[in-house]
């Protein structure tokens, strides 16, 4: 097989979760689908893409508003408490975001289309535009989060900053522009230096129970570990990201099922009902192949 048309059926797998219900004939042997199976062509996977980017282009304009009215602030002469970005999920620092803008990188690595990694740029250009507004004015915050940047201005957990700036590294490693790096750096320090961690060091959260491993927080630090190591070249950023993989499986990973705990805590004891999480699961296998 074209080695461009199985990545990109790779990513199309990823991209697009469809539950198909398979069920057998007479025979036992040979499945039938109540959506007919075909093989996804390059072409297919390329127009499902395309509807993606429309799609996500589509959420929000990347602009300031007045939370309170929704319009947009275009004066930034004087803060106004009330500002936050603009709704919606093309403007969001968030973990989720995060996962598209790599994705997107990885298309371009793929297909040669820079459309898609334009959007990475443009996301994180309209991020550095109007951080420096709030950072000025951080004491006139009220709130502890800004909209939908959440904690940009200080760091609480991994959700926080572990994957959208894993995919800013990403993007950094494209365009150099170094404008990046403060962000990058305070997303390092958080997750080396600040970042609660358990005593042998794996990285944990006490919510919502005390001192919790979660399968999510995997992706939420390994592929920003890795990519540090990647922009830096200090070993300590892999040794860490093996460390957090062996050690969070060391909790999590049930050998008879195959399969990860969605979570475990110190406090449970003998008790833990096991939650095979199928979205953990891919948290964890998204995490490891950064690692190989």
């Amino acid at each position: 097989m074209n080695k461009s048309i199985y990545s990109l059926l790779v990513l199309f797998i990823t991209l697009s979760s469809v539950v198909i219900n398979a069920q057998e004939n007479e025979t036992g042997r040979i499945p039938e689908y109540e959506i007919p199976y075909a093989y996804p062509s390059e072409e297919g996977i390329k127009a499902v893409l395309n509807r993606i980017k429309i799609y996500y282009e589509s959420t929000s304009p990347q602009t300031i508003i007045d939370e309170k009215t929704g319009e947009e602030i275009t004066d930034f002469s004087k803060f106004n408490p009330n500002a936050v970005p603009s709704r919606g999920f093309s403007s969001e620092w968030s973990y989720t975001h995060g996962v598209v803008l790599s994705a997107f990188s990885y298309i371009e690595d793929v297909t040669g289309d820079k459309t898609f990694f334009s959007d990475n740029v443009k996301f994180y250009d309209y991020v550095l535009k109007y951080l420096p507004y709030f950072k000025k004015n951080k004491d006139k915050i009220e709130k502890e989060k800004i909209g939908n940047w959440g904690r940009i201005l200080n760091f609480h957990a991994l959700d926080d900053c572990g994957s959208i700036t894993a995919a800013m590294i990403k993007t950094y490693l494209k365009t150099k522009n170094d404008d990046y790096l403060e962000l990058i750096n305070q997303t390092a320090d958080h997750i080396s230096n600040n970042q609660f961690r358990l005593e042998d060091g794996t990285l944990a959260r006490n919510r919502p129970q005390y001192k919790s491993v979660w399968a999510d927080d995997m992706y939420m630090s390994v592929p920003f570990l890795t990519n540090m190591g990647v922009l830096t070249g200090d070993n300590k950023y892999f040794d860490d990201a093996v460390k957090q993989v062996l050690q969070m499986a060391k909790r999590l990973y049930i050998p008879e099922k195959e399969l990860f705990d969605h979570g475990w805590n110190v406090t449970s004891g003998d008790y833990d009902p096991r939650f095979y999480w199928g979205r953990a699961n891919g948290w964890v296998l998204m995490s490891m192949v950064r690692i190989t």
